[in-house]
């Protein structure tokens, strides 16, 4: 495929499309625990709310992104899991009872797994060999976070939870709108699928990402989950949780823009690390965090923790991936980070904050990215492109 430059007309859509999915996930996935605690759930039942949701994605994103690449429906796939998605939320509003929103929830997952996947594929495919500047282009969907998070929870504070849902709902349609017109595709694998996807699990650089992303992805949900619940007890407003949440998107900026030279000038393994040593710094300075507005600058850490892990990940990913499998590949990554991770971490979360509090799950979920950050660097080398 010929490669597309980054400032073409033909990504502007792809980049529309982020800012308005990650707006959407913006007004609604920062409140849901909150929302929970409105309904009189438990720790442990939030907590395994929380991991429901990662674990429906671990099953159905590689099921998603394998019968797209198999099938070549990349489009239609796309289309249906925005729509179920939708759905899901409008269901997930009105239940009221813990089994109705665990219902809700799994479906509200299962839908949402493969989205960013394949529009991260079809990404990458038209950047051919300009791949680097994907975080340029996922840099619109962190704009578009920063602009949701706080009006959400301004409106939040005024109106009540419900308008965490409406926002969702405005958005993903719109969402849903652009991915129409989207061109989404995939390539063209030149072996069997079963083939394909055997060299992909068997690769020793790629199962090595998967341990590394694991352990960071636990310790992260491990702590973070509980953030909105973490400043709710300290005293802190849902304006103020709108806010926290707009400065983790706006520290986003500068990290997606220069990802590409951070790419080039340290490799991806390097990266990796660098990300996971900010999350281990991240989580520790909010279990030591004794005042809420604190979070707003323990939060500038997050575009360094979470962007460049990313785009780190997505490159190992993408270049371990045989021709015709990138769907699969991201959608594994995604089932990963998204699915087992969160949903280790939610569970192990959940029992910990019932235990010792906001402030211990913190330190605990410090401890699993510590523990990632020596694995990777005693395993890892850089990869190099291997199709």
């Amino acid at each position: 495929m010929h490669p597309i430059p980054a400032n073409t007309r033909a990504l502007r859509l792809p980049r529309a499309f982020y800012a308005a999915y990650y707006a959407g996930i913006a007004s609604l996935v920062p409140y849901l625990t909150l929302h929970y605690r409105s309904l009189s759930l438990s720790g442990r039942q939030i907590g395994v709310l929380s991991a429901l949701m990662p674990l429906a994605i671990l099953i159905s994103a590689p099921l998603w992104t394998g019968i797209a690449d198999a099938k070549r429906r990349h489009k239609r796939i796309l289309i249906i899991a925005i729509t179920g998605m939708m759905l899901a939320v409008m269901a997930l509003w009105q239940m009221k009872q813990f089994w109705g929103l665990l219902i809700a929830v799994v479906a509200l997952a299962v839908f949402q797994a493969p989205i960013i996947s394949l529009v991260d594929n079809t990404v990458l495919e038209m950047l051919g060999d300009s791949r680097e500047m994907y975080g340029k282009q996922r840099l619109a969907g962190a704009i578009g976070f920063s602009i949701a998070a706080p009006l959400i929870g301004l409106g939040a504070e005024r109106v009540g939870l419900g308008i965490a849902f409406v926002g969702f709902l405005v958005l993903m349609g719109f969402g849903l709108i652009l991915a129409s017109a989207l061109p989404v595709r995939g390539g063209v694998a030149p072996v069997a699928y079963l083939i394909g996807l055997r060299r992909l699990v068997t690769n020793r650089r790629w199962a090595v990402l998967m341990v590394a992303v694991f352990l960071v992805g636990a310790g992260r949900m491990c702590g973070l989950q509980f953030l909105a619940i973490h400043l709710d007890d300290m005293g802190g407003t849902k304006s103020l949780l709108g806010f926290v949440v707009m400065v983790a998107a706006l520290s986003e900026l500068p990290t997606l823009y220069f990802s590409d030279v951070l790419l080039r000038q340290l490799g991806p393994r390097r990266l990796l690390l660098i990300a996971a040593a900010a999350s281990f710094v991240m989580l520790l300075a909010f279990a030591l965090m004794r005042a809420p507005w604190l979070a707003l600058l323990i939060q500038l850490l997050h575009g360094s923790s979470f962007s460049l892990l990313w785009v780190a990940a997505v490159a190992i990913s993408d270049g371990a991936a045989p021709e015709g499998m990138g769907a699969t590949a991201q959608g594994l990554l995604g089932a990963m980070t998204s699915g087992l991770a969160a949903s280790a971490g939610a569970l192990v979360g959940g029992a910990v904050y019932d235990r010792w509090g906001g402030s211990g799950s913190f330190y605990f979920g410090a401890a699993l990215v510590g523990a990632a950050i020596v694995v990777y660097a005693l395993t890892a080398r850089d990869p190099q492109p291997e199709r």
